[in-house]
């Protein structure tokens, strides 16, 4: 305001006194650069304060951003462990956020980051048996704490105190009340157990158990911490009319390819792959046996759509509600690639969740072949069953668990 005024009040001057005028002009332009000045400055400092705004203001969303940054950071340094650690503490983060997506999918890259790490393996068992309990899964809970019975000793007094609030709650809503109550702690430890138990209780954020999208295009679903390519991919042939409903899954079977193994290149594997539906097209199948393949790259294929029961573990019993996963390769003698097994390991972990399938219903091919039909075969191969051991948590399977 005061630079209009100060301008029409110069210009009367100016036109009665023309050499007082421009001499005041003069000074007018010198007094204007000055306002401009200020609103320019005035203009910076807003944009800063709403630069300012922009970043996470709350304690706990400051932490997550710094973490983040720090993951992203040390991945391209190629420190496994490290950065495990810090993405079981993001996980733990998003617990407190009760953001349980974000949580649980921070805990499982955890694990795959570094699946032999102690540290890291009790955390994410601890984190995940939160998870499960939140989102109303205690069988899962229960798969993932029971194995730190083992371990309690190595626990430190919080963790420990954790494991027994989480596991005696996934018990009781298992059925299991009895064990729940061996899992209570002494009477001076009685309040904050509680506390516990009923946070484990508590649902977070509304969401989905993780899934693996079976139709393109492929998934970009945040949370998810896989990909899959749809049967376009691959060019797949259209199946035939007598497929059987796969009903509720409840038991995973996993093979090799026994061919050779592809290349990088995504058409290698897609050509195998139609080789091997044209190979079970022969034998009378209605379309390819597995519902996933992984190629040596760790991409993830869709086979058989997951509605139609499979081809591919015996015989029609053997087939039945049994989810088939195929690596390309031959592992009697050579081990999967280290991203196949990641990949692997992350769609049974993702597909257990889903159906609710406990870790003693993942087998390799033999073990379900031979049960059901008395004939035995190499597949998935030693290599590979060690993966599946080490994916049922050292347990035997049970294939004479129908429920």
């Amino acid at each position: 305001m005061l630079c209009l005024r100060s301008r029409r009040h110069l210009s009367t001057l100016a036109g009665t006194a023309p050499k007082l005028g421009a001499l005041l002009l003069v000074g007018f332009a010198l007094l204007s650069s000055s306002c401009s000045s200020s609103r320019s400055r005035l203009s910076d400092g807003e944009s800063a304060e709403q630069a300012r705004g922009a970043q996470p203001q709350d304690p706990e969303q400051r932490r997550i951003a710094e973490l983040e940054r720090r993951i992203a950071r040390l991945q391209s340094e190629g420190e496994p462990a490290t950065v495990a650690l810090l993405e079981a503490e993001l996980g733990e983060l998003y617990l407190e956020e009760s953001d349980l997506r974000r949580a649980r999918r921070n805990f499982r890259l955890a694990r795959y980051d570094a699946p032999r790490e102690e540290r890291v393996r009790r955390r994410v068992a601890l984190g995940l048996g939160e998870v499960y309990l939140r989102e109303g899964q205690p069988e899962l809970a229960v798969d993932e704490l029971e194995p730190l019975a083992k371990e309690r000793g190595e626990l430190s007094a919080q963790d420990e105190l954790r494991f027994r609030a989480y596991l005696s709650l996934a018990y009781e809503r298992t059925g299991k009340s009895a064990e729940a109550q061996k899992l209570r702690p002494s009477s001076f430890q009685e309040k904050e157990f509680l506390a516990l138990r009923r946070r484990a209780g508590e649902s977070g954020a509304p969401v989905a158990p993780l899934t693996s999208p079976t139709k393109p295009p492929v998934s970009t679903t945040p949370g998810l911490a896989f990909q899959v390519l749809p049967r376009s991919s691959w060019r797949a042939s259209n199946p035939r009319d007598d497929q059987s409903p796969m009903g509720a899954v409840r038991r995973i079977t996993i093979h090799h390819s026994a061919m050779e193994p592809t290349s990088a290149p995504l058409e290698d594997a897609a050509k195998q792959i139609r080789s091997i539906q044209s190979g079970h097209f022969q034998r009378g199948y209605a379309d390819i046996g597995y519902h996933y393949l992984i190629d040596s790259q760790g991409r993830i294929w869709e086979g058989r759509d997951k509605r139609f029961q499979g081809a591919h573990a015996g015989n029609t019993d053997a087939n039945e509600r049994n989810l088939g996963i195929c690596l390309l390769g031959n592992f009697v003698s050579v081990a999967p690639t280290p991203a196949q097994d990641r990949a692997l390991r992350i769609l049974v972990d993702a597909e257990r969740a889903r159906y609710r399938v406990s870790k003693d219903q993942v087998f390799g091919h033999g073990e379900v072949r031979k049960y059901f039909t008395g004939q035995s075969t190499e597949c998935p191969g030693e290599r590979l069953m060690t993966v599946v051991r080490d994916l049922r948590g050292g347990r035997a399977g049970n294939l004479a668990d129908d429920e």
